[in-house]
């Protein structure tokens, strides 16, 4: 990627001007494509190799839109990246213009941000990044951050939660990690005033139960208006791994009280049989389908 150009680097790694390239790239941006406030950029190689003057890695093009933003202000609403796809998700954050995120024109230009997807590793090396990322954007509304089969996520979250200020999530996603009940409801309820929707897949906690996380956001959580929980573990440090199902649903999947909202099944192979290892529930009354959840879950 990013052939026929020169594309200089500092000694750390990064891209530094004169670039010619990415001077194309941001005259379109900022002239032509003047509506053009959505990023998507999808991993194009599973690794990004050596640091070479004649192309550009994935890593490389995240920096170059950043390093556009930096310097023009350019206002994003949306920012997706899709790490996950060619089975690994480790961004090397040494490729970035970290400096550059305190400026001026980065801040206005983050300012716009409604959407943050990041389908990368919550690695030490970019823990820093997604919290700058987060806490630099006032006006965030959906944030799904960490990815499959990731265990660092954790970190995330209590860097997150230290912030001073964090913006008023409307969504939640949150994907492959460690977390105690604890310190799981105490970040939720830093959003009680704003969260509308939650998606919690592949999370383990390490302590507590799941039956009573799904009590506390009934009673904490009035805004929720959509839930998705997906492949949830307990597992704490003296005890087994245990998987929570949903079996007693199979049955009747009818919210009661709603006028015929239903639960969303999602089902998996397990020892042989179909069992029901994940939810969705989207609609009214979220206190009757929390309940019913908590009263549901089982744990094998």
């Amino acid at each position: 990627m990013g052939t026929g150009f020169l594309w200089n680097r500092h000694t750390l790694g990064y891209l530094t001007a004169p670039l010619p390239g990415a001077e194309i790239l941001q005259k379109i941006l900022v002239e032509n494509l003047t509506n053009c406030n959505s990023f998507r950029i999808e991993r194009e190689h599973e690794w990004d190799g050596l640091y070479e003057s004649n192309r550009i890695t994935t890593s490389d093009a995240v920096g170059i839109v950043l390093m556009i933003v930096a310097q023009t202000g350019l206002p994003i609403r949306s920012f997706h990246l899709d790490w996950i796809r060619l089975g690994t998700n480790w961004l090397d954050a040494r490729r970035l213009p970290t400096s550059q995120f305190q400026t001026v024109n980065f801040r206005t230009g983050w300012s716009h941000l409604q959407e943050l997807i990041l389908g990368i590793a919550a690695t030490p090396e970019t823990v820093d990044l997604i919290t700058e990322l987060v806490v630099q954007a006032p006006n965030l509304k959906r944030l799904d951050t960490g990815s499959n089969f990731n265990h660092s996520s954790g970190s995330v979250l209590e860097r997150l939660y230290s912030a001073n200020t964090l913006p008023r999530l409307h969504e939640l996603r949150l994907r492959s990690g460690p977390i105690t009940e604890d310190f799981l409801l105490q970040f939720l309820l830093r959003f009680r005033d704003s969260l509308r929707a939650i998606s919690l897949w592949h999370i383990t906690i390490t302590s507590g139960s799941w039956t009573s996380i799904f009590r506390e956001w009934k009673a904490n959580l009035p805004l929720l208006e959509r839930i998705a929980v997906v492949f949830l573990v307990e597992r704490h440090a003296a005890g087994p791994k245990k998987r929570v199902f949903f079996p007693s649903l199979a049955g009747n999947a009818v919210v009661p009280e709603t006028g015929g909202h239903r639960f969303d099944l999602i089902e998996h192979m397990n020892r042989n049989e179909d069992v029901i290892n994940g939810v969705r529930y989207e609609g009214p009354r979220m206190d009757v389908a929390l309940d019913i959840l908590e009263k549901s879950a089982v744990r094998w």
